[in-house]
């Protein structure tokens, strides 16, 4: 029953967030995340990775960007553990954000690799046609890339 209860708070935290709410929404997914602990004993299950994922979700939204970053390493490293290895879905989904985040925060770079891994990921775990959107993702990603020495160009010679 507590399990079942834990998943409709970090549900409607998910709404709450959605509707701008943050503050209840992050009140909702920490308590979804204690039940959640106390229900399996320990972080090292599926649904504390997925509550973890959506409170780095929650504070990416706030532009809180080291908060929302810690939680989806601490997600991304339950799920390693639980699956045994970085092949699987759901690293994928925790690595696109890690991407989104780097990307928020300019760096290009960084966004890249988590970019490319979560890609082969995709690939590996769906094979090579579910994939337009990831791959739409690294086209943009690699066009901004070459526009952003552009603008610091541009900006730069302009000051002069």
């Amino acid at each position: 029953m507590k399990r079942w209860y834990a998943i409709s708070l970090s549900h409607l935290g998910d709404c709450l967030c959605n509707l701008g709410d943050f503050k209840n929404a992050e009140s909702c997914m920490n308590q979804s995340l204690n039940l959640s602990v106390e229900v399996y004993g320990s972080h090292e299950h599926e649904d504390v990775a997925k509550i973890l994922h959506n409170l780095g979700n929650l504070v990416h939204t706030q532009e809180k960007y080291d908060e929302a970053q810690q939680y989806y390493k601490e997600s991304l490293d339950i799920y390693a553990k639980i699956y045994g290895t970085h092949e699987h879905v759901d690293v994928a989904k925790t690595l696109n954000n890690l991407e989104l985040l780097a990307l928020d925060q300019g760096k290009c770079d960084e966004a890249q690799k988590y970019l490319e891994y979560s890609h082969a990921i995709y690939i590996y775990a769906h094979g090579s046609k579910d994939l337009p959107d990831n791959l739409m993702q690294l086209k943009l990603l690699r066009i901004m890339q070459s526009l952003v020495p552009n603008a610091q160009a541009n900006i730069s010679n302009s000051a002069d």
